[in-house]
């Protein structure tokens, strides 16, 4: 199949978007990844000045030779249940990625779609990058209805809506990360768990609904000022999964559907019912800083200590790794970030030490 003719500019500030997305998933050709890493976090600090990909940079003699992305998945959109304009399908955009899902599009939804990050210039990008994964497991079709429903929504909050609607959390800037949730009250008492990630705001000033000593309230950001306050909404939260480990985090909690929780770092969906907990991505904060660590096959070394344990990848297809001394102690590691392995004077990436370590982890067992 001969290739569209393409704009090499375009191509290649798509080309430089994409891998940073795919650097977080995958430590492949790990030269090449490292020589474009400048180049794309030089891009992406164009895209948050308001100056990056805008949806006209992915016009269709700009994409893959494949011909998918967001322009062919428009164009194809008649054909997709759920698309925008699809003859006789009025109102669909609200049944795409519904409860007649299999459960492996859900946890692949679950898993990818947090990951933009809200902005307009990010879709196009993001659409990429999602297509690519989905294709590889043989979710294409569920992947182009859900992106075509969204992409109707070309109002940014709406589309944000459409994301939340299928439990999904996008981070547009006005959620807490973990590492910024507050711990304590202005009066010392722990912060048991925070019972949305959204943070809101009244007279007040911004606040978090949280559970303090059995009780539900707000918690302002500025003075961490507790107030109890019942809120129907969270009613019957469980405190703990199954097994017994802490909830320390509800992204956003609604009546008849599993919670997207955290757990020991780890985020994933809890059955209300049951409370069996399905590990799905590991919270920005929950990993840890291996530049400093020389990684060895059973363990790790940091300066006169050696730590035993076993390496784990837990999920195929996420460039992710976890050091594991038991149930309730490890420690998370990224893939394309540095290790203190050196190489030739040069540190080699956690992904490439581990490449023939880490062990497959069964998920039932995060």
């Amino acid at each position: 199949m001969t290739a569209p003719q393409e704009s090499p500019v375009d191509l290649e500030r798509i080309k430089q978007a994409f891998v940073e997305i795919l650097l977080r998933r995958r430590a492949e050709q790990q030269q090449a990844e490292d020589d474009v890493l400048e180049s794309v976090a030089a891009l992406f600090d164009e895209a948050d000045a308001g100056d990056g990909l805008a949806d006209d940079d992915l016009a269709d003699d700009d994409l893959a030779e494949d011909g998918t992305g967001a322009a062919a998945g428009a164009a194809g959109a008649a054909d997709v249940p759920g698309a925008a304009g699809a003859p006789g399908t009025a109102g669909a955009p609200a049944a795409a990625g519904t409860g007649g899902d299999s459960p492996q599009w859900q946890h692949f939804l679950y898993t990818y779609g947090p990951e933009w990050n809200g902005k307009k210039e990010a879709w196009g990008p993001f659409r990429l990058w999602v297509e690519h994964f989905a294709k590889a497991q043989g979710l294409s079709f569920e992947a182009t209805r859900f992106l075509n429903a969204a992409e109707a929504e070309t109002d940014l909050a709406a589309r944000i809506k459409f994301f939340a609607g299928h439990g999904v959390q996008i981070d547009a800037g006005g959620k807490a990360p973990e590492a910024d949730n507050p711990t304590t009250d202005a009066d010392g008492r722990d912060v048991d768990m925070v019972l949305s990630s959204k943070k809101e705001k009244d007279g007040g000033g911004e606040y978090l609904w949280v559970r303090v000593a059995g009780e539900a309230g707000k918690i302002y950001l500025d003075g961490r000022k507790f107030i109890a306050e019942a809120n129907p909404k969270f009613d019957g939260i469980p405190t703990a999964d199954d097994r017994g480990r802490k909830i320390s985090q509800v992204q956003d909690a609604k009546a008849g559907t599993d919670y997207m929780v955290l757990i020991n770092h780890v985020w994933g969906r809890l059955d209300p019912k049951t409370r069996k907990f399905t590990a799905l991505r590991v919270d920005e904060s929950g990993y840890a800083d291996w530049s400093t660590r020389t990684i060895l096959e059973d363990g790790y070394r940091e300066g006169a200590t050696t730590v035993s344990g076993t390496w784990y990848k837990p999920w195929a297809d996420q460039n992710v790794y976890v050091f594991w001394r038991g149930e309730n102690d490890q420690e998370w590691a990224r893939g394309d970030r540095p290790a203190g392995n050196m190489q030739g004077g040069v540190a080699q990436t956690v992904a490439t030490v581990l490449k023939e370590w880490a062990q497959p982890l069964a998920a039932d067992r995060l």
